[in-house]
């Protein structure tokens, strides 16, 4: 045997010794893998079970469910930690006085399409008691500028009879009307 022969052997040998070593890691990783998931596993089970003892979760709340409503809760609860740590926020959301900002806050975050932004804002109003609808306007005073009346764009048969009475009976009080209503301002 040469030795160019006897070197081809030697990296032969090596190169299976080293695929043996990455096969063997291999399947360590994937134990640790799985050996891992069942931690998790087991970690979430103890977790659903602590909440349920402390009555968080319901009797009953299927095991998904349950996985879900703690792991948005703690995505939640990651959200507002930083978002105190980058605003300097704190237990503001209990003051009573910031229902208009909260509620156009929370329109707000629909709007930018972040959930938990959102149920962010649920918690602070759920809290409160508050509606997560804007409240109705009470009265077309709080809509209608002063000085301003609504009108119809097409008159009504009284409108044209007082028009016309007014008029004395000519027929273009209708293109009169459409007229008054092109010309009229918008109420900004």
């Amino acid at each position: 045997m040469n030795a160019e022969h006897k070197q081809a052997l030697i990296d032969e040998i090596a190169i299976q010794a080293l695929r043996d070593d990455v096969r063997k890691w291999q399947q360590r990783a994937e134990g640790a893998e799985a050996k891992q998931a069942e931690l998790e596993k087991k970690r979430l089970d103890a977790e659903v079970k602590l909440y349920r003892q402390e009555s968080i979760l319901p009797e009953g709340l299927s095991r998904c469910t349950a996985e879900l409503v703690l792991d948005f809760a703690k995505a939640i609860a990651e959200k507002l930690h930083q978002s105190e740590l980058k605003y300097g926020w704190s237990d503001g959301w209990k003051e009573s006085e910031w229902q208009d900002k909260c509620l156009a806050d929370f329109h707000h975050h629909i709007g930018k399409g972040d959930p938990r932004d959102v149920a962010a804002y649920c918690a602070f109003m759920w809290h409160h008691e508050w509606p997560t609808r804007p409240a109705p306007a009470h009265s077309l005073t709080e809509i209608v500028p002063a000085g301003w009346k609504l009108v119809p764009v097409e008159p009504t048969e009284e409108m044209i009879a007082a028009g016309d009475q007014f008029m004395d009976g000519l027929s273009r009080l209708g293109d009169a009307y459409d007229a008054m209503l092109a010309a009229a301002p918008e109420v900004e």
